[in-house]
């Protein structure tokens, strides 16, 4: 009995990809209606986005017309970040500083 193929949890899905943190909402499933590409849903995962494609495709829709695309990071979910991990330095460093100046 051969195995299946071993998917990656959503969790591990955006491992590599430059994500400090990872948001919700990431990937869009979208549609072609001639002029425009219009969203369909928002998925917290590419693999998630992907099931849904596959039942919109089984349901009879046109696959040309249909795509994945993932969403960069908003300017202020950036700058939140930014801004968080220099308060976590800066929390850590007067920690050190508390602990170890004599």
């Amino acid at each position: 009995m051969s195995q299946q193929p071993h998917i990656p949890s959503p969790t591990l899905s955006d491992v590599g990809k430059g994500r400090f943190m990872k948001g919700r909402r990431i990937t869009v499933l979208e549609r072609f209606d001639g002029t425009t590409w219009l969203a369909v849903g928002r998925f917290g995962s590419v693999q998630d986005a992907g099931v849904a494609l596959d039942e919109a495709v089984a349901i009879g829709g046109d696959p040309k017309s249909l795509r994945v695309t993932e969403l960069g990071p908003s300017r202020t979910g950036r700058a939140a970040t930014v801004v968080g991990v220099v308060v976590a330095v800066a929390v850590a460093a007067f920690v050190l500083y508390v602990f170890f100046a004599g």
